[in-house]
């Protein structure tokens, strides 16, 4: 049996759904979001990631946004793909949604 995602993953979900279907599953540990089979955001360690492209990224960036980032060995890996949302648009879901339609938009289709 699949996990019941979290609410919080439900509400992102819920958002999203105004691009069109949303699909989430378990990711790293955390849960993915997925339209049209196109992976456009992540919710990993309590915080929602969106995929990135150069503009996106500095659009993100100026509103407090930094990279995913782990540590390994001894070091912090950064993940220049993924950049997290920041609480600016978490708060407003009419604000969140312009942004997650850009993230689908630029993510990498298969």
């Amino acid at each position: 049996m699949a996990a019941k995602p979290p609410e919080i993953v439900q509400y992102y979900r819920e958002v999203f759904e105004n691009l069109g279907p949303i699909e989430s599953k378990r990711f790293f540990g955390g849960w993915d979001f997925r339209h049209m089979n196109v992976q456009f955001a992540v919710y990993l360690l309590n915080e929602l990631y969106f995929v990135v492209d150069d503009d996106l990224r500095e659009k993100l960036i100026e509103i407090g946004s930094h990279p995913f980032s782990y540590p390994k060995k001894g070091k912090v890996v950064s993940v220049e793909r993924w950049y997290s949302v920041p609480d600016e648009l978490l708060e407003n879901p009419d604000e969140l949604l312009p942004y997650a339609a850009q993230a689908f938009r630029v993510a990498p289709r298969k």
